[in-house]
């Protein structure tokens, strides 16, 4: 029993690094962490350089050249490396392969893949997982993003599930003697 976190973000740790670096680390990853002392990542292949950026955003005609130009310095300030995973409808410019298609494909895409490592590292069972927490920065579907991530595993029914929306990773707490995984998506 105990809490179980996946933290599936744009940015997060670099393989043999402990969790307490990820906020400085370039490389695209996605993080498990059990009890903070065992994690694994999934890296991403999703590498968006920071040069690209103008030629995305003309291709999008959306946006004038000051625009553009305010993309890219915020761009090269803002911390993210070339190395930045960003989903490959964003990477697209067409903004026909963008929707609520294109986000359950990036969160089964990211997500499941993290909780499947997850689950094969530690050797827990998804029929024994008491509780899944969900919380995304963004993407809050119907149905839920719990609801995906109950139905993938194929978990118990007994399962509680809460899918919750804006709380960062503050959300999830498993009660004594009970498992709980809780899923921190957040997109950059």
């Amino acid at each position: 029993p105990g809490l179980l976190v996946v933290c599936c973000c744009e940015v997060a740790c670099q393989p043999g690094r402990g969790p307490s670096r990820v906020h400085q680390l370039p490389i695209p990853a996605y993080m498990l962490v059990l009890n903070l002392t065992t994690y694994a990542c999934v890296l991403c292949s999703w590498r968006f350089p920071r040069s690209q950026i103008r030629q995305l955003c003309e291709k999008r005609e959306l946006f004038t050249g000051e625009d553009i130009d305010f993309q890219e310095k915020i761009a090269y300030r803002t911390g993210l490396g070339d190395d930045t995973a960003v989903c490959p409808a964003i990477q697209s410019g067409d903004a026909g392969h963008l929707g609520i298609e294109a986000a359950r494909f990036e969160f089964g895409a990211t997500c499941f893949t993290t909780i499947e490592e997850l689950l094969n590292k530690t050797g827990i069972h998804p029929k024994d997982i008491d509780f899944v927490i969900t919380n995304s920065s963004l993407f809050n579907p119907t149905p839920s993003l719990s609801a995906m991530v109950l139905n993938h595993f194929k978990m118990s029914s007994k399962t509680i599930t809460y899918s919750l929306g804006g709380m960062g990773c503050s959300a999830g707490k498993p009660l004594d003697h009970q498992t709980c995984l809780s899923v921190q998506s957040a997109r950059v």
